[in-house]
């Protein structure tokens, strides 16, 4: 005897409670693969947002010489098929100093741009003999726009050599990029201020941020440029991709997303034993139902197959149930204030998750694994009970 599959499942999840049970059952293992999908996305966030800022604030490649200043035509390549993959060539000016505001002076970081420049930054223009600070700055210094803060370099003038040069500058803009260390660190300013208040020549820089196409911006392309380069630079030179000053952070948060998500599948094994305690309470709740339509015809590998597609059923929900968790997750929670990470500590102070297709789909179909590893026990168990012995168990006296 052949029943349909919706009348089968119309007689077996028939009343409150194995509804109750089946809704359970389906938050939990939704909920326990949520939590892994979030997780690989935190990371991945974590890591495409950095990148993201370190690419506004370098470029994809730095080069800088270890004999101090230089030209820009220092670092023209000859090579076509290294010049093919450059987009953009950005000079400037970093040096270091302190800001000071009142009585309390900070370490930071001056980047000294060519007005053209600034889109590759993301900033807008600003007025002349004014400078552009970062909002962690600002804030940790009470710094106020058109305020007028001193920045004091290390070398000062020939007349007063070996005395920090101090020159004052109002504030003309605020940044944010999210990377704390940048946003509490560095200061922009117009180049041509800088050389006329530092004494600088007007063809020297000491850093060169390289831009590429965007076909050229994978890390294995960015490596495999920059030996190009090195192989063309002269020995002073040093070429960097724009993550070498995180080169660690970047290991160690792949390192802890494979680690953590190994662990996580813990919880969905856990989850998964809802299941057995959901076909084993639906065979004894039904077994009435079972045995009365195996009596009637229905095959023990029609039961089977039939309690098979429950499972993939119950798998398909919850993995509807996870997208709408991990939704919840990334729309409403990351977004509450209070869930800010300290900047400080973690670099970034706000997070997001960065989720492909196919790193969602491995999560499905590692947790389809589990659901038959952890359930086929239970259903081949039933399968070889026979009719006989559970007519009677059912029935007898």
């Amino acid at each position: 005897m052949k029943i349909p599959f919706r009348d089968l499942l119309a007689i077996f999840l028939e009343g409150r409670s194995t509804w109750y049970f089946l809704g359970f059952a389906i938050f939990a293992l939704s909920a326990s693969m949520a939590i892994v999908i979030c997780n690989i996305g935190l990371m991945d966030g974590y890591d495409e947002a950095l990148k993201k800022v370190l690419r506004t604030g370098q470029g994809d490649i730095t080069i800088f010489s270890q004999n101090g200043f230089f030209s820009l035509k220092d670092v023209d390549f000859r090579s076509e098929k290294l010049a093919i993959k450059i987009e953009a060539k950005i000079g400037i000016i970093q040096s270091e100093s302190f800001v000071v505001k009142e009585e309390e002076a900070r370490g930071v970081m001056v980047k000294a741009l060519k007005l053209q420049d600034l889109p590759y930054f993301q900033l807008t223009p600003w007025k002349a003999r004014s400078i552009v600070i970062g909002q962690d700055l600002a804030s940790e210094l009470q710094i106020k726009l058109h305020d007028k803060i001193a920045l004091a370099f290390a070398e000062g003038n020939v007349q007063s050599k070996g005395l920090p040069n101090v020159t004052t500058y109002e504030v003309g803009g605020f940044y944010k990029t999210g990377l704390y260390r940048y946003d509490s660190r560095v200061i922009y300013i117009y180049e041509n201020d800088y050389r006329v208040d530092q004494n600088v020549n007007s063809d020297r820089i000491n850093k060169v941020h390289f831009v590429l196409k965007s076909q050229y911006r994978q890390m294995g392309d960015i490596i495999d440029v920059v030996q190009e380069m090195k192989r063309e630079l002269s020995g002073h030179f040093v070429a960097r991709p724009f993550w070498s000053d995180y080169l660690s952070l970047f290991e160690a948060v792949q390192v802890e997303k494979k680690s953590i998500s190994l662990v996580l599948q813990l919880i969905i094994v856990m989850a998964l034993f809802n299941i057995v305690a959901f076909v084993y309470y639906l065979t004894d709740k039904k077994a009435s139902e079972f045995f009365i339509l195996r009596s009637l015809g229905l095959s023990g590998k029609g039961l089977f197959k039939f309690l098979t597609q429950v499972i993939i059923l119950f798998w398909f929900f919850s993995c509807l149930g996870s997208l709408l968790f991990t939704w919840f997750f990334d729309s409403v929670i990351l977004k509450w204030t209070w869930l800010q990470i300290p900047g400080k500590i973690y670099e970034l102070g706000q997070l997001g998750l960065s989720l492909s297709a196919g790193v969602v789909i491995q999560v499905f179909l590692v947790s389809f694994v589990w659901v038959f590893i952890v359930s086929f026990w239970s259903l081949l168990r039933l399968k070889r009970k026979s009719l006989v012995a559970g007519l009677r168990e059912e029935f007898g006296t």
